[in-house]
């Protein structure tokens, strides 16, 4: 066989169902016949394709379900993000909004009309962090702002902590960032639930959660934290 874009040949290929995909969070009664069912439609195809390849599996059924079950559980676990929030008892202008998240350094595009620190490393997700708002529709469009049409009553800054590359100075760089906001902005510094937010309160749970995931094996903006989040 040809390897499509490889420079060589195989005589082997490796097939993986994805659990996280194929069974409900919520169901914890993970069947080893559906398993079975897989493994059988994928000889089913393989002789309709005149394929004689014999099929090994690489573990047991029961071994994966239990693997699959400890996945779902760190997933729920440490699917966590920061979100800061600069809220304003009127409007902001929606220029002076973009004249100043330019002023960080950010960069508007890309993904989702929203400005991004983006991350011009090899290591973890695309961006550092990210910055959006509640008001409609959620994201910038440079025609509306300079319209005056687009006027958002807040700001939100935040990026997800196992695919960050680095969660703490990330997080340091993102505080410094919203403050820099409200000076040029005025209104409040916010948490995600709305409520006056405390830099070192929220800077010592990220630290015992980044903890925690390292105990589990799980160390932010790698490729398997990339892959898990």
């Amino acid at each position: 066989m040809l390897a499509g874009d490889a420079p060589q040949t195989f005589n082997e290929i490796q097939v993986a169902i994805g659990l996280l995909d194929v069974f409900n969070e919520e169901n914890t009664n993970y069947d080893p016949k559906k398993l079975e069912r897989y493994i059988l439609e994928l000889k089913k195809k393989m002789k309709n394709h005149s394929l004689e390849f014999e099929i090994k599996e690489t573990e047991s059924k029961e071994f994966a379900i239990e693997k699959s079950k400890e996945l779902v559980r760190l997933n729920e676990l440490f699917d966590k993000d920061i979100l800061i929030g600069l809220q304003s008892e009127n409007e902001y202008n929606g220029k002076e909004v973009w004249d100043v998240l330019l002023s960080l350094g950010l960069k508007w595009g890309g993904d989702g009309d929203l400005f991004h620190w983006n991350n011009n490393s090899d290591y973890a997700t695309d961006q550092h962090f990210s910055v959006w708002t509640s008001t409609e529709p959620g994201y910038f469009l440079p025609e509306q702002v300079k319209k005056g049409k687009m006027n958002p009553t807040n700001l939100v800054f935040g990026f997800s902590i196992p695919r960050s590359a680095d969660p703490i100075n990330i997080y340091r760089v993102l505080v410094n960032s919203i403050k820099y906001c409200q000076t040029r902005l005025g209104g409040q510094i916010i948490n995600r639930n709305g409520e006056p937010f405390n830099e070192q309160l929220e800077l010592i749970q990220l630290s015992q959660l980044i903890k925690s995931m390292s105990d589990n094996g799980i160390i932010p903006g790698s490729d398997n934290s990339l892959m898990l989040y």
